[in-house]
């Protein structure tokens, strides 16, 4: 969890500061991290789907950032939050069932 929020404030930071290499560097960091073993939590359908959904988004940011192109990287990365978001959601609801 700590190296997605250490790569989610890089990515704000290059946002800010036009940084594309910082952003395509943690655009890429997000992309590895989903394929990490502890990643999948679940093997769900949904849960399955919402890492799709995630990793289609931080590879967005990453290929907007490869790109120099700051609003499509912009919009790439409101999609990774609202996926993290949804995601961990879903992860809490999901603990929650199985007490």
């Amino acid at each position: 969890m700590q190296q997605k929020l250490t790569s989610s404030r890089d990515i704000v930071k290059g946002l800010a500061i036009e940084d594309f290499d910082l952003l395509s560097k943690s655009g890429q960091d997000l992309l590895l991290l989903s394929h990490e073993a502890d990643w999948n939590v679940f093997q769900t359908q949904d849960y399955l789907s919402l890492s799709r959904e995630f990793r289609g988004s931080a590879q967005r940011l990453r290929d907007s950032a490869n790109e120099k192109n700051l609003d499509g990287a912009t919009l790439a990365y409101f999609e990774v939050t609202l996926n993290c978001v949804r995601c961990h959601k879903y992860l809490r609801q999901n603990k929650q069932q199985k007490k």
